[in-house]
């Protein structure tokens, strides 16, 4: 312990006392010149205290854009080591693709159908003509003077109708040749038919007649005649064709009030069969 004078009093008071003893002068307000300070202890440093360090605002940022700048980069790497991985097994699968798919040079296709020669055509064509003039003499025939027309029925078929009639029958000009399809009948009542019915084999098909198209004449004697005069082509043109191929078939006239059936011959069955023969051949050497 060392002694020092007392700033106030200039008694000797000890360095350890918190106040003057003697004038009560606190330790603290007590000045020690340089001469009066013990020799053997260091002057006392009074050390101040500092607050933590504590970093600027602008340094966290840059730290935090180092980090995201570091993690956009791992992420750019990583998806583009998965695009090129699976750029990689596209281009696989379609090599496989390539290797197992057949190509057009690949396919065989079958050979083109040969054409015709010459003298095949001319050889079809003497047939057709050999066919058609068959067919032609088991037909009659009815020139037309005025229009220049060849009417061409069967020799079987009746020159006028006459009682349950179906037939047909063609008409031909110089480069043209048409067909014709009648369903009629000759009675003594009328049914004034609105549609005809048939069934072909069990198949039931109906044609309409429409008023303008249905034709009607007295006889002499009292009966009349009904019937209709189709152009042989579409629908009618199938029925004829299916009606002359037939086993049975049945046709019906039906008016408003009333009906009459009846069952298609044999004998009206060839004579449908030769007009279509001679009807056919003949188109085919006008085409």
């Amino acid at each position: 312990m060392a002694l020092i004078k007392c700033s106030e009093c200039g008694k000797e008071i000890s360095d350890k006392a918190s106040a003057c003893p003697h004038c009560g002068c606190p330790m603290g307000e007590i000045k020690v010149t340089e001469g009066e300070r013990p020799a053997q202890e260091a002057p006392s440093v009074q050390v101040e205290a500092h607050p933590p360090t504590v970093e600027p605002p602008h340094k966290k940022s840059s730290i935090m854009i180092f980090v995201a700048f570091l993690v956009l980069i791992t992420v750019v790497v990583i998806l583009s080591a998965l695009i090129d991985d699976r750029e990689k097994e596209t281009k696989q699968s379609g090599e496989e693709i390539m290797a197992t798919t057949t190509t057009s040079a690949d396919i065989t296709y079958p050979a083109p159908w040969p054409a015709k020669t010459q003298a095949q055509m001319e050889a079809e064509e003497r047939q057709l003509k050999y066919d058609a003039n068959e067919a032609r003499k088991k037909l009659r025939a009815q020139t037309d003077h005025v229009e220049n027309i060849v009417w061409r029925h069967s020799k079987l078929t009746p020159k006028y109708i006459s009682g349950n009639s179906v037939f047909c029958y063609t008409g031909e000009s110089e480069w043209q040749i048409w067909l014709r399809v009648v369903f009629g009948f000759s009675k003594d009542d009328w049914i004034f038919m609105e549609k005809i019915v048939l069934n072909i084999d069990g198949s039931i098909e109906t044609i309409y007649v429409p008023y303008d198209e249905r034709k009607t004449e007295v006889i002499y004697g009292g009966s009349i005649k009904e019937w209709v005069d189709f152009l042989g082509e579409g629908d009618i043109y199938s029925y004829i064709s299916r009606i002359a191929n037939s086993k049975t078939t049945l046709v019906k006239f039906r008016g408003e009030k009333y009906s009459r059936s009846f069952t298609v011959t044999e004998n009206q069955k060839n004579a449908i069969k030769q007009v279509l023969k001679y009807y056919e051949a003949k188109k085919l050497l006008l085409k």
